[in-house]
This record gives C-alpha cells, sequence and structure tokens, in this order.
C-alpha cells in the first residue's frame, strides 16, 4: 500500500517518498514540483512524528536512509561566477555550463566564489573542455586560504583569505518518472538525486 512512512526528517528507503516530502515540509499537498534527496547510510532507528498533518511510523535498524536537500535546479541564466550570488551558504544550485579555459580559478576543488564557474568545473573535473551539461555547485564558507594547483590541463591560482567559497556536487537531475520509494535505487551512499513528485497524504 502506498503511503507507509518510517521516520522523521531522516526516512527508510522504502518510505514513501510522496508522503515523506509533505511530511518534511518540502511539498504541500497534491503541489507538484522537482525534489531532491540525498541517499543516506542506514539507523539505528528512526523516530516517529506527527508533522504537516501526517503521522510516521518509527522504525529499527534499517539498511539505507534518505532526506531531502534544498537544492535550486537549473536556470536559463548562467553567471561567469558566484560572486553576486545572493544565497546563503549551503544552498546548492545548478546550472548549465559549458567547459572552457578562458577565465580565473582560484583555489583547488574548494574555489573563491569569484572565480569563473565553467573554468572551474574543468579544473575540478567535472566537465570536459566543451562539454555542456548541468552543474551543481554547493555554496561554502570562506576559507583562510586557497591553494594553487594544475588539473585536467588547467592552472588555478592560490588566494588568501576570502568570505566565500564554492565546490561541485554529484546531483543526478532524474527524469520525470519518480518511483514511488527508493528501495530498489542501484546507486551509492552520498548520491544526490532528483525527480519530480506529487505531495500526496498517505502517511500512517
Amino acid at each position: 500500500m502506498n503511503g507507509r512512512l518510517y521516520g522523521t526528517n531522516i526516512y527508510t528507503d522504502d518510505s514513501d517518498l510522496a508522503t515523506a516530502a509533505v511530511h518534511a515540509g518540502v511539498l504541500h499537498n497534491g503541489e507538484t514540483k522537482n525534489i531532491t534527496i540525498k541517499i543516506l547510510s542506514g539507523r539505528s532507528s528512526y523516530a516517529a512524528s506527527v508533522q504537516n498533518d501526517i503521522s510516521s511510523l518509527s522504525y529499527g535498524l534499517w539498511k539505507r536512509s534518505y532526506s531531502f536537500e534544498n537544492i535550486t535546479l537549473p536556470t536559463n541564466i548562467t553567471p561567469v561566477d558566484l560572486a553576486d550570488y545572493n544565497g546563503k551558504i549551503g544552498d546548492i544550485i545548478c546550472y548549465l555550463l559549458r567547459g572552457t579555459v578562458d577565465g580565473y580559478i582560484y583555489g583547488t576543488n574548494i574555489y573563491t566564489d569569484f572565480s569563473n564557474l565553467a573554468s572551474s568545473a574543468v579544473h575540478a573535473g567535472v566537465l570536459h573542455i566543451g562539454e555542456t551539461k548541468n552543474i551543481s555547485i554547493k555554496i561554502l564558507p570562506g576559507q583562510s586560504l586557497y591553494e594553487s594547483s594544475i588539473q585536467n590541463g588547467l592552472s588555478s591560482l592560490s588566494y588568501g583569505h576570502w568570505k566565500r567559497s564554492f565546490s561541485f556536487k554529484n546531483v543526478k537531475i532524474i527524469s520525470n518518472i519518480a518511483p514511488v520509494n527508493l528501495a530498489n535505487y542501484d546507486g551509492k551512499i552520498g548520491d544526490i538525486i532528483s525527480f519530480k513528485l506529487t505531495g500526496a497524504i498517505y502517511g500512517y
């Protein structure tokens, strides 16, 4: 039966996705939008609760879990860098980027927010030169030092203390076909995946 739900904010992988999304507050009942999910390791226990008019069940040891991530999915407007990004630390955002060798890069795998996005993506190994695809980026706090390096044919520069940084995330933008749950998901722990879901209230 659809809707069975175990846990609070972290759910067993066989918990109903559409119901869990409403329970976690990322969807309203009947609302449809792209929802992003992180695959987590199993937990020794899952707590029951009532949230957003849905009751979840408790559960003991289980092999795998998931939670919902706050990710801004692709926009057609891709900035050169993130110096003017007005979101917050911890945000994950997604842009359509084309790999290039143009533009300055400061850092190695963690970059200053004014580093060129497309060049940094090539340097980090998430894009090839000339390749175009959706790339996900996590906004990070500033670092005391950004190290230079040569990676994937590109040189980055070192930099001292700076207020904000970014790194690249592995996010799988999935088709519009959402499974009922993630019990049969064949990826790995730490994957971030996205489906189009419609909120439901089948929880127990």
